[in-house]
């Protein structure tokens, strides 16, 4: 595997900038969690925050992300960083495009551009740890190491550990991995993700019941997570409880209508 590198950029340097954002981040995200409604007049607020910022091409360009249409949305972010090279806003949106297309070689390129020219973003360096732990760099648990040195803020300390756990898991080290989602959960209860991830995993290594447990606890935090119902349903149909897996089927579809997995799986059932 290529080695993956910053360049002239010092790593560890950028890695001691970043931590000073963390608190601030930690906190906006306290913030933002709010009823759907209000979440529903955030997302307009950012999208006209968007559009106000950087015009109405890469505010459509995003919109094409949000539908699928990549090579659209890639076109159009292209002219624009020839513009704007050193936006990082906008170099996080082509890597989002890139990393969309399976393109990782030009995703991880644009963040770590973004983080050269802003060292201070932790968004950008989870992003780019969740890259690295899908490639099985180590670089990842470099990352992620970075985060659970956060001690006092929970949320990063959380963010941390669900990166080792993708590490470990695209690494074959299921252990390490369930540990490490389990210290994620410790750290945020409210980590949806650590709670799928693990999940999933316990799936895989065929202990059911503990992976519908897990999940039972995820919805109790978030009942709209789509994929908690799609991994309660393949639990059941693996148990035998062909009634239950059409019913979280079902209900995996209400949520998110083109979950095509839950859709032939509930064909199959059918």
């Amino acid at each position: 595997m290529p080695e993956i590198s910053l360049g002239k950029f010092n790593f560890s340097i950028i890695l001691l900038l970043f931590l000073a954002s963390c608190h601030n981040d930690s906190k906006n995200q306290d913030e933002n969690k709010v009823g759907s409604s209000k979440n529903n007049q955030q997302v307009d607020q950012q999208n006209n925050t968007v559009v106000a910022e950087y015009g109405i091409e890469i505010s459509n360009a995003i919109r094409l992300i949000s539908k699928g249409k990549t090579n659209e949305a890639k076109s159009i972010l292209a002219v624009q960083e020839q513009k704007k090279p050193f936006d990082t806003q906008l170099l996080n949106e082509l890597a989002k495009v890139f990393l969309s297309s399976m393109d990782t070689s030009e995703a991880i390129y644009r963040l770590e551009q973004s983080i050269k020219i802003d060292p201070t973003q932790p968004t950008a360096f989870f992003e780019l740890g969740y890259i690295y732990a899908a490639m099985k760099d180590t670089n990842a648990l470099n990352i992620a190491r970075q985060f659970i040195k956060q001690k006092g803020n929970e949320q990063q300390v959380a963010k941390g550990y669900f990166l080792e756990g993708i590490y470990y898991v695209n690494s074959n080290m299921s252990v390490l991995a369930l540990n490490s989602f389990t210290q994620a959960i410790l750290n945020d209860y409210t980590n949806i993700d650590a709670y799928i991830e693990k999940a999933i995993l316990l799936y895989d290594l065929k202990k059911f019941k503990e992976s519908l447990n897990v999940l039972d606890k995820s919805i109790l935090i978030d009942k709209f997570q789509a994929d908690a119902y799609y991994w309660m349903a393949k639990n059941h149909e693996s148990l035998g409880h062909e009634k239950d897996a059409k019913f979280y089927y079902e209900q995996t579809i209400i949520l998110a209508p083109n979950y095509e997995l839950a859709k032939q799986s509930l064909q199959k059932l059918k």
